[in-house]
C-alpha cells in the first residue's frame, strides 16, 4: 500500500489507480476538539493564534472604551439636563421676582399718587373754604383726575371747585385746632 500523499496547496489527493490527483475538501480536521478548525482555511493561510488573540483582546478593549464613552456620555447628558434646569429655574425665579417687583411699583406709584391728591386738596383747603377737606377728598371723583409726567395731580383745583358747586354743605370756614393749654 502506498502512503498517503495530500497537496496541501491544491487541496488534491493523488487517486490509486492512476496517480493522479482530484479536488477534495480543502479544510482537513486533526485532533482538536470539535468545533474547531485544524492550521489551513480555505484560501490556504494558517491560523495565527497570537494575531487572532490580538484582535479579539484589541475588540475587548474597544468595547469596554465604548461602554466607557457611552457612560461619560450618559453622564454628560444629565449634567447638561441639570445645567438647563438649573437655568430654566434660574429663569423662572427672576422672572418671578420681576413681576413682584412690577406689582410693588404700580402699588408704589398707586400710593404716590393718592398721597399727591391728598396733599393737594390739603393745601387748597384753605384756599377755597373747605370745611372738612376729609369729606372732600372722599367725594372726590379719581377717574376725573389728571397727572402730569412727573405722576403730579394737574386739575384738583377745578374737581374741588365742581364739587363746591355740587355739594355747598362742603363750604364753609375750617374749624381751627384746639389752643394747647400751657400750664399757667
Amino acid at each position: 500500500m502506498a502512503p498517503f500523499s495530500y497537496n496541501e496547496r491544491t487541496g488534491q489527493v493523488p487517486d490509486d489507480d492512476t496517480g493522479s490527483e482530484t479536488e477534495t475538501d480543502t479544510t482537513t480536521t486533526t485532533d482538536a476538539p470539535t468545533g474547531t478548525k485544524d492550521a489551513t482555511t480555505a484560501t490556504g493561510d494558517e491560523f495565527d493564534a497570537p494575531r487572532a488573540k490580538a484582535l479579539i483582546d484589541k475588540l475587548r478593549l474597544a468595547e469596554k472604551q465604548g461602554k466607557t464613552d457611552a457612560k461619560a456620555l450618559a453622564d454628560a447628558t444629565a449634567k447638561l439636563a441639570a445645567i438647563e434646569t438649573a437655568a430654566l429655574s434660574e429663569q423662572e425665579k427672576v422672572a418671578k421676582e420681576r413681576d413682584d417687583l412690577k406689582a410693588g411699583f404700580t402699588a408704589l406709584e398707586a400710593t404716590n399718587r393718592e398721597n399727591a391728591v391728598k396733599l393737594a386738596v390739603f393745601s387748597k383747603q384753605a384756599e377755597m373754604g373747605i370745611a372738612d377737606s376729609d369729606l372732600a377728598l372722599a367725594m372726590l371723583d379719581r377717574s376725573a383726575i389728571e397727572y402730569d409726567d412727573a405722576g403730579q395731580p394737574t386739575n384738583v383745583g377745578d374737581l374741588l371747585t365742581a364739587l363746591l358747586d355740587a355739594k355747598p354743605i362742603l363750604k364753609g370756614t375750617p374749624a381751627k385746632p384746639p389752643t394747647p393749654k400751657v400750664n399757667s
